[in-house]
């Protein structure tokens, strides 16, 4: 394993760097300030939907609206077809299979609007894939609940109390790209990486924290809490020290960090702000030496054993710091976390040495 030209190229020089942020950021800033497309392309998917949905709502999440995508950014919407954004309703796979099939039906239907309408009813979350061809977005829709829309807002608080999170995850972003290893790390599952890392080193609060700041009481989203971002920022930017070095330094403490980290016995947890080791999920039935901020994900397991367990088995772990049963890369193969380890390295060493 060796860095290609691209990831060279990349990371060339301290001037080189900050000018692709500069890049990036600006990209995914015109895309974030440019909403009518992603209005239009919602107003036409409830359009669409009502024939069936009358009172259903599409909400757009993902990195069109958290600030980390460009034109070329796929559109994710949740679609509540009627009270499912809390998750109370209709989260059995026979009711998403029937969601996803009804909308690829509908949308078949309005050839002048939608096209190449591909149905994925067999997914953890079950989607449709659509192109709206006015608003030129290629879109995944889902139907079981809100909490990626909550996700997005997650992201959009981090990039909003520490900006220098959206260059750091935009420019690794690139990194992931060219060394070949978006199949195994999913964009989101990266910007938890960036996020965790931050909070190792003290520029961003852990989730759990974030929670004890809301005034209000907890949402909770299919068993799930989640954390009430409104008044949230100032009160963050207090409690947090802010970045002003360069991009550089904290990418070189990035690639140091994740290239001696632990992957066979820990997991990376947001929620805690700290690795969490495997063997607290693997060794005991319910979970019950894990800290008490993960108790929603115990009582969860205690409540039903069929219900989904966080696969701390996989070589590598990084936990949805809301959905706690869920390991973002549990598809990772070891060869994977091999070549991710090696390449951090050597990029560390290539950024010591410019």
């Amino acid at each position: 394993v060796t860095l290609n030209a691209e990831v060279k190229a990349l990371l060339k020089s301290d001037p080189q760097i900050m000018e692709r942020c500069f890049q990036l950021v600006r990209e995914a800033n015109q895309v974030l300030l440019n909403q009518e497309p992603v209005a239009r392309c919602c107003r036409a998917l409830e359009a669409a939907l009502s024939d069936s949905y009358p009172r259903c709502r599409a909400f757009p999440f993902g990195s069109r609206v958290s600030g980390l995508g460009n034109e070329r950014s796929d559109l994710d919407v949740f679609v509540d077809v009627g009270d499912m954004y809390m998750g109370n309703a209709n989260q059995d796979a026979r009711s998403q299979e029937k969601f996803v099939n009804t909308a690829c039906k509908l949308f078949r239907k309005r050839k002048d609007e939608f096209s190449h309408v591909n149905p994925i009813p067999t997914a953890r979350t079950p989607i449709v894939q659509v192109f709206h061809i006015t608003s030129k977005l290629d879109c995944d829709l889902s139907f079981r609940h809100g909490l990626s829309v909550e996700n997005t807002k997650f992201l959009k608080l981090c990039i909003d109390v520490q900006p220098v999170t959206q260059p750091l995850i935009l420019l690794l972003k690139q990194w992931v790209e060219y060394c070949k290893l978006q199949e195994h790390i999913t964009t989101y599952a990266l910007s938890m990486m960036v996020i965790f890392h931050l909070q190792i080193v003290g520029y961003l609060m852990p989730v759990h924290e974030l929670r004890q700041l809301n005034l209000n009481k907890i949402s909770i989203i299919d068993g799930w809490g989640i954390v009430d971002f409104t008044n949230l920022i100032p009160v963050i930017r207090d409690r947090i020290a802010p970045y002003t070095g360069s991009p550089k330094e904290l990418l070189k403490k990035f690639f140091s960090y994740y290239s001696s980290f632990n992957y066979t016995a820990d997991v990376i947890c947001p929620l805690l702000g700290r690795p969490i080791k495997k063997s607290l999920f693997i060794n005991k039935l319910n979970g019950e030496d894990l800290p008490l901020e993960m108790l929603a994900y115990v009582q969860k397991v205690s409540a039903n054993p069929d219900s989904e367990q966080f696969r701390a088995r996989s070589p590598f772990c990084v936990q949805d710091p809301f959905d706690l049963s869920h390991n973002l890369v549990k598809a990772c193969t070891p060869t994977a976390v091999e070549k991710l380890k090696t390449l951090c390295d050597l990029t560390f060493k290539h950024l010591t040495n410019i």
